[in-house]
């Protein structure tokens, strides 16, 4: 079975938790989370000043994982389309627990000011992503699916950007660069940096006082 291929609910079910191979999966991806604790301890004791979540550290993590399942020859094309699915459960369940937890009614005062920034950052991101993120990533296929993964980011957070890129994915087809390109850098590298900038200016701002 290749990754990324559609499956209905009930095969689905039956592929993520049926089989050896599938059982290796899920115990890889918490080798990958007990790791990434590992590295937030280390990151604790080493940089105590720096805040970086919980989650970029898993990230870290995994990417440590795949990089010696390439290396040891471990991985296979079935073990990573577990992975996919068993991601794609993963953030249908947190997608819909940060939903269910909003309590969307004390924003009620803040309704239009939210309105018109939504407004705005969604014609702030159909021109960045239109005329800089697709023409700069190839303006193919590929190119495309990032695209539209960057406009869910854009709008949200990396949880939206990868259900809106496999929406997408699973109407026309799978695109290995941006399931390899988004997680990465919408997920990874943008978190890293975001959590050095901040603590960085909020140290200037606290010196300021």
């Amino acid at each position: 079975m290749e990754a990324g291929e559609e499956l209905g609910l009930t095969e689905q079910l039956q592929f993520v938790f049926k089989g050896e191979t599938s059982m290796n999966a899920w115990f890889i991806l918490l080798i990958a989370c007990g790791v990434g604790q590992l590295l937030l301890q280390i990151r604790q004791a080493i940089l105590p000043n720096l805040n970086i979540p919980i989650h970029v550290m898993c990230m870290l993590a995994g990417i440590i994982v795949r990089f010696v399942m390439d290396k040891t020859g471990t991985g296979s094309e079935e073990m990573y389309a577990h992975f996919d699915s068993i991601g794609d459960i993963c953030l249908a369940i947190f997608v819909s627990m940060a939903i269910t937890t909003m309590k969307l009614w004390q924003l009620i005062d803040l309704a239009l000011p939210l309105i018109t920034i939504l407004l705005l950052q969604l014609v702030l991101i159909f021109v960045f992503v239109r005329f800089l993120t697709f023409p700069l990533c190839g303006k193919d296929y590929d190119a495309a699916i990032i695209a539209v993964a960057h406009t869910g980011f854009g709008l949200g957070a990396v949880p939206v950007s990868m259900a809106t890129m496999s929406s997408v994915c699973e109407e026309y087809r799978y695109s290995k660069l941006a399931y390899f390109v988004v997680p990465l850098i919408g997920g990874f590298i943008s978190n890293l940096t975001n959590a050095i900038a901040i603590t960085t200016f909020m140290n200037i701002a606290a010196g300021m006082l």
